[in-house]
């Protein structure tokens, strides 16, 4: 399979320190190459937002999942229920968006100057060996 990175830039709002970014798209491969279905993705995004509201400190954004502390709230997490535009780009129906307000300076200053270009799915997985048939 023919590696694809998808680099979306975070889209930044009229409201200061607030940025839109897509977290996976279904049917893109990831930095790791892994593939999400739309079913896929909805349930990765609905059962982020469940932990993230029971357990805050356990979910708070870091930088380049550094430990550095983004210092930022999340105030949007949804899947595109169609096709739409963030920032003028495209967005494919079933990505996982999400909106965060950055509080820190450092970070708003990264972001704005293309240091930091996006959001990225920390987690842990089970990776299980699959045979594809051939079409």
């Amino acid at each position: 399979m023919a590696r694809v990175d998808l680099t979306v830039a975070l889209c930044k709002s009229e409201r200061e320190g607030k940025f839109f970014g897509i977290v996976t798209v279904p049917g893109l491969p990831d930095a790791h190459g892994d593939v999400f279905s739309p079913a896929e993705v909805e349930q990765m995004c609905h059962r982020f937002m469940c932990d993230y509201a029971l357990s805050k400190a356990d979910h708070s954004p870091d930088v380049e999942h550094s430990g550095r502390s983004a210092d930022a709230d999340l105030l949007e997490n949804f899947v595109a229920p169609q096709d739409l535009m963030l920032g003028g780009k495209p967005v494919k129906a079933g990505s996982w968006v999400q909106g965060w307000q950055v509080h820190d300076p450092v970070v708003k200053r990264e972001i704005d100057e293309g240091k930091l270009t996006g959001l990225s799915l920390e987690g842990t997985g089970v990776r299980r060996p699959m045979e594809v048939a051939n079409a």
